[in-house]
């Protein structure tokens, strides 16, 4: 599986397309395009390397992950997926932009395919495992892929740092056991990507993360 990481200009939001060479079949986790100039890249992107567009998946539903989720559902036809838990930010978009005074397209976010911790992706021939991430927000996920050895983990986690808990549906404890729990136990030498900022190892997080 090659990643290709996008980052948007207005939180640092870091849009990772995964893709397989030899089916050129893709995924995008957390599609926060709020420009049409981002939109552009992800369109960009997907046409010059002959790519399909296969799934959409949100590590949760932050207005930061989510608003380009109705555009890429629209303009490729592939399902939205990922935790019913967050039905309150998925569903209220429009309260989210008013937070930070952005003018962008708060249609809610319906998902097509509701996730589970334990559901497993077939991405090709290449599982992808669901893993349940709360704290961040309520219905935070990761998506672990064995194979390729790595895993996007929203903002749960951070090259040295963790995802915020001061917003609805965060709980600092919550956050760390889930950390402890699904990404420290993973191979030392598996990637993490993540929602925000370089990509890091369970190696270095479990040696260095302060908050670990």
């Amino acid at each position: 599986m090659k990643v290709h990481t996008i980052t948007t200009w207005l939180f640092g939001e870091n849009i990772h397309i995964a893709y397989h060479e030899d089916t050129r079949n893709a995924i995008i986790i957390d599609p926060g395009m709020m420009k049409p100039e981002e939109n552009e890249q992800i369109e960009q992107f997907l046409t010059d390397n002959n790519l399909t567009l296969k799934m959409i998946l949100l590590s949760h539903g932050h207005v930061d992950h989510i608003t380009g989720a109705n555009w890429l559902a629209k303009k490729y036809g592939a399902p939205v997926m990922g935790s019913d838990d967050d039905k309150m930010y998925l569903s209220n978009l429009s309260l989210q932009a008013s937070m930070f005074n952005l003018k962008i397209d708060t249609q809610s976010v319906k998902l097509d395919r509701v996730l589970k911790h334990g559901d497993v992706l077939q991405f090709d021939n290449e599982p992808l495992h669901v893993l349940a991430m709360p704290g961040h927000s309520q219905g935070g996920l990761a998506f672990y892929a064995p194979e390729s050895q790595l895993v996007f983990t929203g903002d749960s986690v951070f090259l040295g740092s963790i995802g915020r808990t001061d917003l609805p549906g965060g709980n600092y404890e919550t956050l760390i056991e889930s950390i402890e729990r699904e990404i420290l136990t993973l191979p030392p030498n598996t990637l993490l990507y993540s929602g925000h900022g370089p990509t890091t190892t369970v190696a270095h997080e479990r040696d260095f993360n302060p908050y670990l």
